[in-house]
C-alpha cells in the first residue's frame, strides 16, 4: 500500500509495519471469555495486526526497561530509557486508536454506548455491564 504525498512518515512506516505481521507473528489478547461477556463478533485481521503491532511494542519497551536496569553505564542506560518510555508511548498510543478503529469496526453493535468493552482468545470482542474501575484497570491504563 502507497501513502500519499502530505501524510506524516511515521504513517508509512506504521501500514508497513502491519503489513509485515502474518498469521503466525499474531499475538493473541490472554484473558479468556467470563460468563458475564456479552460477545460481539470477531475482530479483523487488520485489527488482529494492529493489537499485535502494540503488544510488540509493550514487550520491546519492557526489554528496553530490563536492559537498562541491568547496565552498568549512565550513559547507556539514560538511551535505553529514553528508548523505552518513546516505544511505551508508542504503544500506548497504537492501544488507544485500536479502540477507537474496534468501535468503528463493531459500529452497528452499538460499542460506542458500551462503558465496557474487551478483547477475549481468539481475538473475540464482548462488552460488559458497567462496574466500577479496579486497580488493575487503572495500572493498565498507565501501562504498568
Amino acid at each position: 500500500m502507497k501513502i500519499s504525498e502530505g501524510v506524516p512518515v511515521g504513517l508509512g512506516l506504521l501500514v508497513t509495519e502491519l503489513e509485515n505481521i502474518g498469521l503466525e507473528n499474531l499475538i493473541e489478547p490472554p484473558d479468556k471469555s467470563s460468563r458475564d461477556d456479552h460477545f460481539v463478533g470477531e475482530m479483523s485481521f487488520g485489527m488482529k495486526r494492529l493489537y499485535t503491532y502494540a503488544q510488540m511494542l509493550r514487550n520491546s519497551a519492557a526489554r528496553l526497561g530490563y536492559e537498562a536496569e541491568m547496565s552498568r553505564n549512565r550513559s547507556e542506560t539514560a538511551k535505553l530509557q529514553s528508548e523505552r518510555m518513546k516505544t511505551l508511548l508508542k504503544a500506548n498510543v497504537l492501544m488507544d486508536i485500536f479502540w477507537l478503529f474496534l468501535k468503528e469496526e463493531f459500529e452497528e453493535q452499538k460499542l460506542w454506548e458500551r462503558d465496557k468493552i474487551g478483547i477475549r482468545k481468539g481475538f473475540l470482542v464482548v462488552w460488559g455491564e458497567s462496574s466500577e474501575p479496579t486497580i488493575g484497570d487503572i495500572l493498565g491504563r498507565l501501562g504498568l
